[in-house]
């Protein structure tokens, strides 16, 4: 990539990042954390041991293991209640994963104006929508994250003393 071609990319991710922040929380709802949407028992321990260095506040993950007993209702509406209410939601799929309560989770995220990052699923038309910033690894996603959670806060801090 040329000097020229990266300077053009910086400046729109920029302004993603600028519109991130600028439509996060239509619902003005306080909001809290960072929540993971993915294949449960696959990567619920990844995002347990993320824990130590980020606010996930998904709850799913505590309840992840095979053949666990589930109340799905209770389940159900603690995923939308989370997904809606945090700061950042990262929807992360690996090759040949097929994802199915992720996608209910990132659709509720994005009506109420949750920033959404993506990793794997650059072949659904939703990553082409300019509604989720793509990211080319979880590392970067959870660092996009990270990022996008001090703005706010730092931002959130600045209205609460004005």
């Amino acid at each position: 990539m040329s000097e020229t071609d990266r300077a053009e990319q910086d400046r729109i991710d920029a302004e993603k990042w600028r519109a991130l922040c600028a439509r996060a929380h239509l619902n003005d709802k306080p909001a809290s954390g960072l929540y993971m949407a993915s294949k449960a028992v696959a990567h619920a321990p990844k995002w347990i041991a993320a824990r130590e260095d980020l606010p996930v506040v998904s709850t799913w993950i505590d309840e992840a293991e095979e053949g666990m007993e589930l109340d799905w209702p209770d389940l159900w509406n603690r995923c939308l209640t989370e997904a809606t209410n945090a700061q950042v939601l990262i929807v992360y799929m690996e090759p040949g994963e097929v994802l199915k309560g992720a996608w209910i989770e990132v659709g509720a995220a994005l009506a109420v104006g949750v920033p959404v990052i993506g990793v794997g699923i650059e072949e659904f038309s939703i990553a082409k929508s300019g509604k989720i910033i793509m990211a080319p690894g979880l590392d970067e996603a959870m660092l996009l994250a990270q990022m996008l959670l001090e703005e706010m806060n730092i931002n959130s801090e600045k209205t609460t003393t004005n």
